[in-house]
Formats: C-alpha cells, structure tokens, sequence
C-alpha cells in the first residue's frame, strides 16, 4: 500500500508514526534516510516476501503497530501469503495486483488455473472475512491508508510477527486440523494427519491424493444420486459403510460433518478392515504400507477403498505424483 493522495488527517498520522519510528531508529543506533518534503523514507526496498516496507516503516510497525491474535489456521495462511508465488497469483485474480482482496479470493477459489492449494488457501480466506478485517491495517502504510479491505504484502509481513493463539503450542500433532463443524480441510492438513499415523509421505499424498478427487477435502459433501457423503464418499451398497461412518462419529464425539472427525474414521475404517470386511480390498493399508510410491499408492487406495470407475486408480496415481512434488517443497524435503 502507498500514501500517495491521502488527506491532511492522514498525512499527519503518518508523520506522528514517522517520527515514533525515528525515535525508536535513534534509540538503536540505527540510522535512516529520509525526503525533506514529506518524511517518507528514501530507501524502500521491495522484499520478495514483505514487499514496500522500508527501514523507518519498520520502525514505524515495531513503535505503534496495534498487535491482534492469530489463529493456527491463520498464521498458516499468513505464513502461506509470505510465498510470492502464492501471493502473486491470487493479487491479480480481480484485474489488479499488489493487493489482495474479498473478490480476488472469492474468484481464486474456483479458478482452475490456481494450484489446489492457492485455490484452497482462497477458499479459507474467502470463508474468513475477519481475516481481512484484521490484516488490512496490520502495516504502517495499511493504517495510513485506512481500511479498505484490501491486504499488501507490508500487511502480510507485519501480521507474520503477530502473537499465535493458545492452541498453537499445544503438542497434539493434530493441531491445525479443524474441527469445526462443516470447516472444510486441505492436502496440508490431511498428509500431516496422516504422517502423524505413521505413513511415510508418499503414502500419505497417495490417500490425500483420493480424498480431494472424492470432495475436494469438504466435510459436508454429498452426493444425492449415489447417497453417499463426507470426505470420502461413503455409502450403503455392500456394506453399511455410511451407516458406520455416521454412527462411529456421534460415539466419538464428532460433528457429522468434522473434517477432522471424518479423517479419524477414514484411519478407523482401515485399521479395522481386516476383521469388519467392509472394503473391497480389507488389507489395502498393509498393501500401501508395502510401497514407497505415491503412485501404487494411490492406485490401491483407490481400488481397494474408494472402488470408483475402471481406470481410476491410474488418473488418481499421476496426481499423487503431483502433489508429491508440492508437499516436499512445503516440508523441505527436495
């Protein structure tokens, strides 16, 4: 975000930030360049990550910049925002770029040619209003410029350093995983769960991989025609496997449609296969253990678990194989 035409009560909020900033710039030694005309600063530099922010405009963020709490989920987006391929790609889905707003991701959503990811990162923020109602006055210039729903990198980059909430140093390695009745969830949070159950990473792409081509990981998915419902589709047809679904989650506390209760009942379903006969194939998690390809992966949870249309299993395969590339860039793993 610039100051570029902003009224007289702007400019002097904008002086009295600057010249806290500079303030706390003397008290640390540090010295910075400013314009004799309006105190802004000479030496802006665009961060790949941060963007426009400046040496006094940090100084500024670090002196007056009011801090709010963060969610898990959205200091992940936050921390996702960061990428400037995310942040690129999703700033221009309304014909403009350098900023992100409600109708950028409200359009990102459901643009194909968005990754899965930036797509589900819009879907989140699309469902998250008050993601912008806290981020576009995180940075100096954001509050300068006032609210406007629109969030800039120097937004993005201030909220980074905000403080998390309780529920992010909590151990559980299922932090993250929403439970909240109808939330839908994503690839991250559906590969981390599963890795926490032991599966390596290609095996845990390999499921993931599944569970969006069955509902795009939404917890509340449904599908009349075949009845069948939640993040993998279950229905009545050789087995009760809805009934259970449905019945498993209510003993166990769950929401019908919890992303993360559902997850727990997919892992359930599996274990416990062997002696419930439930699946066309009812030793598919010990076949998927025996492999370290996403692919064969894929394709034997497809076949033995989902059972879907001849050929499947091969589609499903090379989308593992895609998004196995995706989850080693994000866990560092290349």
């Amino acid at each position: 975000m610039t100051v570029s035409g902003i009224g007289a009560a702007a400019a002097n909020v904008a002086n009295s930030a600057l010249k806290a900033a500079q303030n706390v710039s003397s008290n640390g030694n540090t010295t910075t360049k400013t314009t004799a005309a309006n105190n802004q600063p000479k030496d802006v530099y665009e961060d790949e990550n941060a963007g426009a922010v400046g040496a006094v405009g940090a100084k500024a963020n670090e002196a007056v910049a009011p801090k709010k709490e963060l969610s898990p989920q959205e200091y992940e987006d936050v921390k996702q925002l960061q990428k400037k391929e995310n942040f690129n790609a999703i700033a221009k889905q309304d014909g403009k770029s350098g900023t992100i707003s409600k109708e950028d991701v409200k359009k990102g959503k459901d643009n194909q040619n968005l990754s899965e990811e930036q797509r589900a990162l819009c879907q989140r923020l699309y469902d998250n209003p008050d993601f912008f109602d806290k981020l576009d006055t995180a940075s100096f210039w954001g509050r300068v410029k006032g609210k406007d729903g629109e969030i800039g990198k120097a937004d993005i980059s201030a909220a980074a350093k905000w403080p998390k909430t309780e529920q992010e140093t909590k151990a559980d390695p299922l932090d993250g995983i929403e439970n909240c009745p109808g939330a839908p969830g994503n690839a991250d949070q559906a590969v981390d769960f599963l890795m926490a159950k032991g599966l390596t990473l290609e095996q845990a792409v390999a499921i993931a991989t599944n569970i969006n081509y069955e509902s795009s990981f939404n917890p509340s998915a449904e599908n009349n025609n075949e009845d069948s419902f939640g993040i993998c589709q279950w229905r009545n047809s050789s087995a009760p496997r809805r009934d259970n679904m449905e019945a498993w989650m209510a003993e166990n506390g769950y929401e019908l449609n919890s992303f993360k209760g559902q997850l727990e009942f997919l892992w359930h379903e599996l274990e416990t296969a062997p002696s419930t006969y439930v699946l066309k194939n009812n030793n598919v998690l010990n076949d998927i253990k025996k492999t370290d390809s996403a692919y064969e992966a894929a394709r034997l949870f497809c076949e033995g678990f989902e059972n879907p249309q001849e050929d499947e299993g091969a589609r499903r395969g090379k989308a593992a194989e895609e998004l196995l590339i995706n989850q080693k860039q994000r866990l560092g793993m290349n």
